[in-house]
């Protein structure tokens, strides 16, 4: 029997190879189009998505997976694991959590704990990690608990999002309004903060925007003495946006003492709104 399992949700975007490395319980989104309701990356796969995305004439919506949904997971965890660890996005963005808290009754042998990220994407996938190798190392619930919390309170998430056009729509931005109809900075580049995205500044192009980036994660990752003088955990996603994710990659690698870095992309129920050409990235000190 398994001591603990760890679940989480699609919109981590972990890669099929980390999903069965770590063996990590995925329940998948769901996009909404057409009428229909599709399983993320069992009934749509993110190249349609993104097909669609592009098209833009129907634009799809998104939907956490349902009560029910962690119900039968929790179900088929019993017998076969102790415990669960079960990571969400932030509770205020999303109704993964409330859906994973609510289904805890389905599986009173089962004891479930949660542990909102307070982060999206990269970030979520990053907290899922410490938590499986802290897993893999023979910790227990609280053990593994504490590694995923200190990798939440260290985290940097940042996102480059090629325009304002699938942002405005999520209406998940907090600031975005005062950004609407900007003509001379139309490439927003969003920070995570208390489980939210907020436009940190904005760039005439792509390029400019990632160079910036740069700049802020030297700012605050690379402090000679500081939190950053630890080695550091990183995953660089992108959506469509190859050669400027492959660049802030090799910058990473030139720059920081790297513990791991990942090349993942962005996941599907992530580019619905931060739309095609996004490219995000998070890491956190040791």
């Amino acid at each position: 029997m398994t001591p603990i399992a760890i679940v989480t949700d699609s919109s981590a975007g972990l890669s099929a190879e980390l999903i069965q490395r770590h063996d990590v319980q995925v329940l998948p989104y769901y996009i909404l189009g057409g009428g229909r309701m599709l399983k993320d990356g069992v009934q749509i796969s993110r190249d349609e998505v993104f097909r669609i995305l592009r098209d833009g004439r129907h634009l799809p919506n998104t939907q956490a997976p349902t009560r029910e949904d962690f119900a039968a997971l929790y179900r088929s965890l019993l017998g076969k694991a102790e415990a669960a660890l079960v990571i969400t996005p932030p509770r205020e963005r999303t109704t993964t959590y409330q859906h994973a808290e609510s289904a805890r009754s389905a599986a009173p042998g089962l004891h479930i704990a949660l542990l909102d990220s307070r982060h999206m994407s990269l970030g979520q996938s990053l907290v899922v990690l410490a938590a499986a190798r802290a897993r893999e190392a023979g910790g227990d619930l609280a053990t593994v608990i504490a590694a995923a919390r200190r990798a939440v309170d260290r985290m940097e998430m940042w996102m480059v999002l090629e325009s304002l056009k699938f942002a405005a729509r999520s209406g998940r931005v907090p600031n975005l309004a005062q950004y609407i109809g900007s003509i001379v900075n139309p490439v927003p580049v969003l920070r995570h903060e208390n489980g939210a995205p907020y436009i940190a500044f904005t760039a005439r192009n792509v390029d400019q925007a990632v160079d910036r980036l740069k700049d802020e994660l030297a700012a605050r990752l690379s402090v000679a003495g500081g939190a950053s003088s630890r080695p550091l955990h990183a995953a660089i996603a992108h959506a469509g946006a190859a050669a400027q994710a492959e660049s802030l990659r090799a910058w990473a690698r030139a720059t920081w003492s790297l513990i791991e870095l990942h090349a993942l992309e962005v996941p599907p129920i992530i580019a619905v709104y931060a739309g095609p050409g996004a490219i995000g990235l998070a890491a956190y000190a040791e």
